[in-house]
């Protein structure tokens, strides 16, 4: 017996689609396709968590001179064979749902016609157009490099300590401080990368089940744990 369970919410942003689309892939750890429904920008993504599959949608609905507003629904499936399973899932998919909609902010529904289309439409390009120029594996990481080189860094925390990697006095540094503290130098990018890939290969996919996910696709989740 198949089971099922459905969360959605109105939302509001000053944030443009793209970085709201961007912050929910960090967060979710899955990436979204940005699609045209009913003439509506559309980010669709998959996850999968011990079993259930995760199905997301994010409508963007209306541009407004000082925010934006969106619609997240959130389906799930499982397969379901003993009431205990059915009530595991009911209570940890809304858990997932709480957790990955913590910082945004509920609103009601727009009525008919709200809005600026032109802002949306230039909204829509925006996103559309996000990552052209980050297309292939080596661009991502010659991102991730120059980023790094202006500042930006990964920082990865847990109940034992954590891992920092960052650029300091010319070098990649990887930073580990908590219970087994240690401080490592790469020789060059192309250590660094290797170790970089190494530490979040876990993380990436643990929300992709049976779907491995693609080098570039591992590298764009990459890219969405850096903070700048």
């Amino acid at each position: 017996m198949t089971s099922s369970s459905h969360r959605e919410m109105h939302f509001q942003d000053v944030r443009p689609p793209r970085e709201v689309k961007l912050s929910l892939e960090r967060n979710m750890r899955t990436l979204f396709k940005v699609s045209f429904e009913n003439n509506k920008l559309c980010m669709q993504a998959k996850s999968n968590l011990v079993g259930a599959e995760y199905d997301f949608q994010v409508i963007f609905e209306a541009a407004l001179p000082a925010c934006n507003f969106y619609l997240l629904t959130m389906n799930v499936t499982w397969v379901d064979p003993t009431s205990n399973n059915f009530e595991y899932y009911c209570k940890t998919s809304n858990s997932w749902f709480e957790h990955w909609t913590r910082e945004l902010t509920p609103t009601e529904p727009l009525g008919p016609n709200e809005g600026s289309v032109q802002r949306y439409q230039l909204l829509c390009d925006d996103v559309l157009n996000a990552e052209k120029n980050v297309n292939s594996v080596p661009s991502i990481q010659a991102s991730i490099i120059a980023a790094m080189k202006r500042g930006a860094a990964f920082r990865n925390s847990h109940k034992e300590g954590g891992t920092n990697l960052t650029w300091k006095g010319n070098r990649f540094v990887r930073t580990d401080y908590g219970d087994n503290p240690s401080v490592q130098l790469f020789a060059d990018e192309t250590e660094f990368l290797r170790a970089l890939r190494q530490l979040y290969h876990w993380e990436m996919t643990s929300h992709s089940g049976t779907n491995q996910l693609s080098e570039i696709d591992l590298w764009r989740l990459i890219l969405r744990r850096m903070d700048e």
